[in-house]
């Protein structure tokens, strides 16, 4: 035995093949650059200067050209900084937990420069139980509170600062291929969140918050927050998005001031409370009939639209609060037309037993500031310059529909509902006013013309105080 067999039999190795050229141990401050020649495969270089994950380096490259990479501590973290275009890292075999990182860590794991992907986790077998490819938990345990960063199980951010054409670009990108034939299928998803509370007088947010940070491009302002999009080639689906699910038994809370009542949606803008309305009928959200709301006895007061505009400061133009407008511009002959159709009416069914106020159309307009009155309750004008039958179009028109035909075309002041004209001789509500002239005979000098039943007629004008008792 010579004297190399007599040493590594004292320090119980292996003696070295000594025909291969290159070192197998070596040390020092500074580790060999990638590239270097003399250093076999698998030697060990100590790196006097390191530290955690950085102590200890193996050439996993060749003698004539290394590759120093360190090796993992129990407590470092694992460094892969060599030029590879295979896999990283690669689990293979049957595992309960892939990779598992518990304790205190700033970064769990840190994936720069993949060209293909970070972390990609594939299984072909068949899940007959509960299965996460990435699962995160957070406990904050104990912890009273935090500072004003955040908490996030998974945060995903993609930066955009280059120039030119690109192609798709998402944060998450989440995708369910569905291909086989199911007896039973729970749900089945891209995305599934979940909310659970169970403090009293403590409850999130929202289960899913979109938020976006405030841009200075001019196609920021025409950015949706939501997109919803159909891209199939055959049979796409028919529901743009559901509220509630009754296959799954998770109903939505129906009822007043709940998410879901009188065939409304309770949605929030700015923190106020604002409703949706919806048709049981698809068919009914026609170009005849674009909105329908219908409510079924309804116990209190009801209104199918309501549109309350406040002012406060000074403004220009017309306030509205509801504008409708019917704009013909075809030569072909039509139909009937209107700027606005309401109607009223008693249809089958007992008589009621008592009734209020029943008209096709209630307007009503005032004034609680001294010096200032409306200029009228109700005002009918009308348009146009061409000569086209104008001058013969009415300004108003009373027309009877009804089998029995009333026997009233006007009323001034309304007995029923207790809403009498004033009689008084300054009253402004005064609709007609006698007394002053001692004339007995009256001529009308001035008259309106008006149409009944297609003749022409006047109704006379008289100056005030000229007509008389008798």
């Amino acid at each position: 035995m010579g004297m190399i067999g007599r040493t590594c039999s004292l320090i119980r190795m292996q003696p070295p093949v000594i025909d291969n050229r290159g070192l197998l141990y070596l040390s020092g401050s500074v580790v060999p650059e990638d590239g270097a020649d003399g250093y076999q495969t698998g030697c060990i270089f100590q790196h006097t200067d390191g530290g955690a994950g950085t102590a200890i380096y193996v050439n996993e490259g060749s003698v004539t050209s290394c590759a120093f990479n360190a090796l993992h501590s129990e407590t470092g973290p694992i460094v892969l900084d060599g030029v590879t275009t295979d896999d990283a890292i690669q689990i293979t075999g049957t595992y309960t937990t892939g990779v598992e990182i518990s304790g205190t860590v700033e970064t769990g794991i840190s994936v720069g420069n993949c060209s293909t992907a970070g972390i990609t986790v594939e299984s072909d077998d068949d899940k007959v139980a509960g299965y996460n490819a990435i699962y995160s938990h957070i406990d904050t345990g104990g912890v009273t509170g935090w500072n004003a960063g955040r908490v996030t199980a998974s945060r995903f951010k993609v930066t955009l600062d280059g120039s030119g054409n690109v192609g798709n670009v998402s944060a998450i990108w989440g995708g369910l291929n569905s291909g086989g034939t199911y007896t039973g299928l729970g749900q089945a998803t891209c995305a599934a969140f979940e909310v659970v509370t169970t403090h009293v007088g403590s409850h999130p947010t929202a289960i899913l918050y979109l938020t976006s940070a405030p841009g200075t491009s001019a196609s920021h302002a025409t950015m949706p927050y939501l997109v919803f999009a159909e891209n199939a080639t055959g049979t796409g689906s028919n529901i743009l998005f559901e509220v509630g699910s009754a296959p799954a038994g998770y109903t939505c809370t129906v009822g007043a001031g709940t998410l879901y009542h009188a065939e409304t949606l309770q949605i929030k803008v700015n923190g106020n409370a604002r409703y949706l309305p919806m048709s049981t009928a698809q068919t009914s959200f026609t170009t005849a009939y674009p909105i329908i709301l219908t409510t079924t006895d309804p116990a209190t007061a009801t209104n199918g639209i309501y549109s309350n505009l406040v002012e406060t400061a000074t403004w220009t133009g017309s306030i509205t609060p509801l504008r409708c407008r019917n704009t013909i511009t075809t030569a072909a002959a039509g139909g009937n037309c209107y700027g606005g159709w309401f109607n009223m009416l008693f249809d089958s069914g007992a008589a009621p037993t008592g009734l209020g106020l029943s008209c096709g159309l209630y307007v009503e307009a005032g004034s609680n500031v001294a010096s200032t009155g409306v200029s009228s309750v109700l005002m009918a004008t009308l348009l146009g310059d061409a000569d086209g039958g104008i001058t013969a179009s009415p300004i108003l028109t009373l027309a009877d529909a009804s089998t029995l035909k009333t026997a009233v075309v006007m009323e001034f002041g309304f007995n029923a509902g207790g809403t009498l004209l004033g009689t008084a001789a300054d009253v402004t509500t005064v609709a007609f006013r006698t007394g002053g002239n001692a004339a007995s005979n009256i001529q009308f000098k001035q008259g309106l013309r008006v149409m009944c039943n297609g003749a022409y007629y006047y109704m006379g004008l008289i100056a005030e105080g000229d007509w008389q008792n008798d």
